[in-house]
């Protein structure tokens, strides 16, 4: 599939150097005539990237990963320049000209409705009673199939100046479990950007968020109708001569918003992220920890102030690719313990995602 892709590629790409061209034909022939090894796949790399194909060179690069991972790993520092320069070329090009792409996906959550696997609370009273209630069946956990739809349309309006849109719909097959919308408007230059979303589920949340970074430190400030969140942290590369592209941030943050009661609350934590990127296979990890500055419920839960700890780990895993189209198998597993029982829940997502580029 990779060479009947790359050969249809060469056909058609217009050759700004006819030098290089004759160089690279005469590769794509040995290619053909004697078969493929590592050495000469590397040559095809270096080639296309000498004509400035970024593309084409990407694909072969990510084949000579996939299928030589040892060659790959001796050749560290070469295959490492190849990729820094193909990224340049990728960039260049994404910078000359708006783009759109868009989305299909389906899949199930184990817990689509974010709640809890509870289905009463037991709560011990001041006078050494116990009082049991039951969980409302809105805030338990339901498992649902859904389907979904995205599209991006990137503006470039140069001087590293980008507009960003997306807007994104998702349904679910449970009727219990409300359909999800999400929008969003984007503006970037350099290191900062500023963005105006909007969100509706079983509430609506509008709002807007600044990001900013200064070599690996970076901060955010967040505002919406539900929560007010500020954000500072450090990202960087966990380990700087890995073959395998790696990095990792850690962020403290402080946020204000209702509580359960119905008063306002403010909420101090702490996240930490790690991710790996192995022949374009992603896997991410996060750990986070925050406590409630508040009492939860005075009624309920005196004197009680709610704490979690949630952790996530998520695998995108590419099924196939090309130079315009993309699926890929996602997957994710939450797990978000609360002081507040029925404030705990966990959940699997599994889904296949088509991306392709508007025509």
């Amino acid at each position: 599939m990779y060479r009947s892709v790359l050969l249809a590629a060469i056909l058609i790409w217009p050759w700004s150097s006819l030098w290089a061209m004759t160089d690279v034909q005469d590769l794509e022939k040995e290619l053909i005539e004697s078969g493929e090894s590592p050495e000469l796949l590397i040559q095809l790399v270096a080639g296309y990237v000498d004509l400035n194909d970024g593309e084409t060179a990407r694909l072969y690069l990510d084949y000579l990963q996939n299928t030589f991972p040892e060659f790959v790993i001796e050749s560290d520092t070469q295959i490492s320049a190849l990729a820094d320069q193909i990224e340049f070329l990728l960039k260049k090009s994404r910078s000359e000209g708006d783009s759109a792409i868009y989305q299909l996906s389906a899949g199930v959550d184990s817990n689509a409705s974010q709640g809890t696997s509870l289905s009463q609370l037991d709560l011990q009273l001041a006078n050494g009673e116990k009082l049991v209630l039951a969980v409302s069946s809105d805030s338990q956990e339901i498992s649902s199939a859904y389907a979904g739809i995205k599209s991006i349309k990137i503006w470039n309006l140069g001087e590293e100046l980008q507009v960003r849109s997306s807007v994104e719909h998702v349904r679910y097959q449970e009727s219990g479990i409300a359909t999800m919308s999400l929008g969003s408007v984007e503006v970037t230059q350099d290191r900062q950007s500023i963005a105006l979303y909007g969100f509706r589920r079983s509430s609506t949340r509008v709002g807007l968020i600044y990001r900013g970074a200064h070599e690996n430190v970076f901060w955010s400030g967040q505002i919406d109708d539900d929560e007010r969140r500020l954000v500072t942290g450090v990202e960087g590369q966990m380990i700087e001569s890995s073959p395998l592209p790696n990095k990792w941030s850690a962020h403290v943050f402080r946020s204000e918003f209702e509580s359960g009661s119905g008063n306002a609350n403010r909420r101090i934590g702490v996240q930490l992220k790690v991710g790996w990127n192995l022949n374009n296979a992603q896997v991410g990890y996060s750990l986070e920890h925050a406590r409630d500055g508040s009492v939860y419920d005075r009624i309920f839960f005196p004197g009680v102030r709610d704490q979690y700890v949630w952790q996530r780990i998520a695998a995108v895993l590419p099924i196939s690719a090309t130079s315009d189209q993309r699926i890929s198998f996602e997957l994710s597993y939450n797990d978000k313990k609360h002081d507040i029982s029925i404030n705990s829940w966990r959940g699997l997502d599994l889904r296949f995602v088509f991306s392709a580029p508007f025509q």
